[in-house]
C-alpha cells in the first residue's frame, strides 16, 4: 500500500474529521478487522473503508497481513498528543481563564496522562474532597501549597500519627505557621521545603491526587479542583511534585 510522505498539515486535515477520530480512538484500544468497526460505529461499511484508506495513506494507520487495522508507530505518537488536546477541549471552560503555560514543557506535552481527571466545582466541595482524601491516605502524601489552611492541619497530623510520610513545599511566608505546626508534630516522617514561589496547589498520595491552577492573574482558584483516581494521572501529579521538590531552590526546615 502506497504511503505518502508525512506532512503535518495533511495529518491535521485527516484528524479534522470526527468519524476518523472515532476510528483512531477505537484502534488505540486494539487492532480490528474492517467488519468489526460496524459493531462500534454507526457508519456504513464503504464509508469506514474510505476513512481507513485515507488514514493508511497518511501513515497514521497500517493494515497487517491478516487484514487487521492498527495504529502505525506515527499514529501512536499522534494519539499521545491528541489525548492532551482532548483534555483541553473537554475542560475548555476552565483552561480559557486558567494558566497552565508555567508548567514544565514535559508536563504540558504529557497532559494526556490526565485524561481521566474530574473537575470538582466549588470551594467548599474542593476542601471537603481534600479533607476526605487526607483521611483515606495511608503511606504518603505529597503537598505543595501557598498557605497553611487550618482545616487540613488535623488530617495531616493524623496522617503522621499513623506513620505516613508527608512532604510539603510552601513559600517562605509560611515559615512561622510551620514552626507552630512542628512544635506539635515532631517526626522524621515530615519533610518541609520552603521556596520563593509556589505556582499551583498539589496534593497526591497512592490512591488519588488533586491540583488547583492559578487564574490568569496568578491567584490560585480553590473553586476548581482537578481530581484524579487513575494510575496514569496519579503518576503524572507525583512526577510534577518530584520535579518541584528536586529543582526549586529552597530551604529545608524539617
Amino acid at each position: 500500500m502506497f504511503m505518502q510522505r508525512f506532512k503535518v498539515s495533511e495529518v491535521f486535515f485527516e484528524l479534522s474529521n470526527e468519524n476518523r477520530l472515532k476510528i483512531l480512538n477505537i484502534l488505540e484500544e486494539r487492532g480490528m478487522a474492517l467488519r468489526d468497526f460496524q459493531n462500534n460505529l454507526n457508519i456504513p461499511k464503504p464509508e469506514i473503508y474510505r476513512h481507513l484508506k485515507r488514514l493508511i495513506e497518511s501513515n497514521i494507520v497500517i493494515r497487517d497481513e491478516k487484514n487487521r487495522y492498527q495504529l502505525s508507530p506515527v499514529g501512536k505518537i499522534i494519539m499521545l498528543y491528541l489525548k492532551g488536546l482532548n483534555l483541553l477541549e473537554k475542560y475548555d471552560f476552565v483552561f480559557r481563564n486558567h494558566d497552565i503555560s508555567f508548567l514544565p514543557r514535559e508536563f504540558q506535552l504529557s497532559l494526556g496522562d490526565m485524561e481521566g481527571v474530574e473537575v470538582i466545582e466549588g470551594t467548599i466541595e474542593g476542601f471537603n474532597l481534600t479533607v476526605e482524601r487526607l483521611k483515606n491516605a495511608r503511606s504518603y502524601e505529597n503537598i505543595m501549597t501557598r498557605e497553611i489552611l487550618l482545616p487540613f492541619i488535623e488530617p495531616v497530623s493524623a496522617l503522621l500519627e499513623r506513620n505516613a510520610k508527608v512532604r510539603i513545599i510552601a513559600p517562605y511566608s509560611t515559615r512561622k505557621d510551620f514552626f507552630k505546626l512542628i512544635e506539635k508534630i515532631r517526626t522524621r516522617d515530615l519533610k518541609i521545603k520552603l521556596v520563593e514561589k509556589v505556582d499551583l496547589v498539589i496534593l497526591v498520595d497512592e490512591k488519588s491526587g488533586e491540583f488547583n491552577l492559578p487564574h490568569l492573574n496568578g491567584d490560585i482558584d480553590y473553586g476548581i479542583t482537578f481530581y484524579i483516581r487513575e494510575e496514569n494521572g496519579i503518576k503524572w501529579i507525583n512526577r510534577l511534585f518530584e520535579y518541584y521538590w528536586e529543582t526549586l531552590p529552597g530551604e529545608f526546615i524539617f
